[in-house]
């Protein structure tokens, strides 16, 4: 049957014949979900609850194919004493077993083999600093070889700020380096085969790349995150094959969560934290997995504003739509923003709510955008900062004229959007005092 519609997919691996593994995130009661390449549920294990766990800084890695129907999975959490347990998921024998990974550092990445083993990169936290490591895991979870960074020295094979890894082949892992812009590939033993400049081979520039994934025998699939062009396919020796601009089919923007994977029949999958994605050639998605969250439903709530007359407006960070309910909580609006090249961290952090059934959503990003949009939910026109360079929000009077702040002024327009009052803020208590009584 299809999968049900799901939130919160945080993270994604294939196994050899094109079947997904999906960890799902749900607060303190994660779970890992398989489906097959049409979105059909194959089956879904609960991982053991953290709920005992009264630290908030739980984190979770994976999941990473290990072989089979098998996938596993880390969670680690670090207080007064660092913490880490693997999981083995069998979706085949449907056992979730915690493998015997004995003095384990916190866990960042995974990456698996085949065969059942794994490799991990680790990140232990001390008062004033952090210490990043590679280490390899036999199938049942006993560590294997391991280093840890001791300091800088500029050597290709030490560890400086790795971010990713990626199994290659059966014995070797690569490892991505988001200061150094650099892959690094290691033999299961520690040996440094070779390191790709990504900085040299690129031509272009690198920004922060964070996510690797394999794309082929050879090549690998790069996420630069905040690029122009985030998805970089590129081939065995660096050089890039493609960039890519992951986009729904409305082109809008993917915000991407856990880089991209390769299935084995060529096709490239991305999530945006609900939905799976297929992408075409150009970076568009040409399928959406069967059962998966609609992309307009309201998903992650971020910003919101309460009009007096009861109306209640939420945006959407996912997908940027800003969705209106009446007093009785009936839905009113989709408000859609135009297919605008939003960068990845852009959010709607304001809405102003017209008293006429409108409203503005404030966009904060380079450039701050101000969209308006009307009573029917249609979108209007990019107002800009039209009064503040930094900065400006918007609140609607219910004469239908606005007050719009700003980083050093605020204006109070009339219904026509002239300007009535000019305040301008000064080194002292008084500036506001002109609004007494107004």
């Amino acid at each position: 049957t299809p999968a049900p519609g799901r939130r919160g997919r945080v993270a994604f691996d294939l196994d050899d014949q094109g079947r997904f593994g999906v960890l799902c995130d749900h607060s303190q009661a994660p779970d890992l979900e398989w489906l097959a390449a049409d979105g059909t549920s194959l089956g879904l294990l609960q991982l053991p609850p953290v709920a005992a766990i009264s630290n908030s800084n739980w984190e979770l890695a994976g999941p990473a194919w290990v072989g089979g129907a098998r996938f596993v999975v880390a969670g680690s959490w670090s207080g007064r004493m660092e913490t880490t347990v693997v999981y083995r998921v069998d979706f085949e024998r449907r056992t979730v077993e915690r493998l015997a990974t004995a003095d384990t550092s916190p866990i960042q990445a995974l990456a698996g083999f085949p065969d059942g083993r794994f490799a991990a990169l680790t990140e232990d936290w001390f008062e004033h600093s952090s210490r990043d490591g590679l280490a390899f895991f036999a199938p049942d979870g006993t560590p294997g070889w391991r280093t840890m960074e001791s300091g800088y020295g500029g050597r290709d094979e030490e560890l400086l700020s790795p971010e990713d890894l990626v199994a290659c082949g059966s014995n070797e892992v690569a490892v991505l380096d988001n200061i150094r812009h650099t892959i690094q590939i290691f033999t299961s033993d520690g040996h440094l085969v070779r390191l790709m400049d990504l900085d040299t081979v690129w031509k272009r520039p690198v920004n922060y790349p964070t996510d690797l994934a394999r794309d082929g025998e050879e090549g690998f699939l790069v996420y630069d995150f905040n690029a122009a062009e985030p998805l970089v396919r590129i081939r065995g020796d660096g050089t890039i094959r493609a960039a890519l601009v992951p986009r729904y089919a409305g082109g809008q923007r993917i915000s991407m969560r856990d880089g991209a994977r390769r299935a084995p029949d060529g096709s490239v999958w991305v999530c945006d934290g609900d939905t799976l994605l297929r992408l075409g050639g150009d970076g568009r998605a040409v399928h959406m997995m069967e059962g998966a969250v609609e992309r307009y439903v309201l998903s992650h709530p971020s910003s919101f504003a309460v009009a007096p007359d009861g109306r209640i407006a939420v945006a959407d960070h996912r997908t940027l739509v800003v969705h209106t309910y009446g007093p009785d909580g009936r839905r009113q609006l989709r408000c859609r923003p135009p297919s605008i090249d939003f960068k990845e961290t852009e959010r709607v952090d304001h809405i102003a709510l017209d008293p006429c059934g409108g409203l503005v959503a404030s966009i904060r990003g380079s450039p701050q955008r101000q969209l308006v949009f009307s009573s029917e939910g249609g979108f209007v026109r990019d107002l800009g900062n039209a009064w503040n360079a930094v900065t400006e929000e918007r609140c609607f009077r219910p004469d239908g004229g606005c007050w719009v702040i700003g980083y050093r002024e605020i204006h109070l327009l009339d219904p026509t959007g002239q300007r009535r009052i000019l305040l301008t803020r000064r080194p002292d208590e008084g500036w506001l005092a002109q609004l007494k009584g107004g």
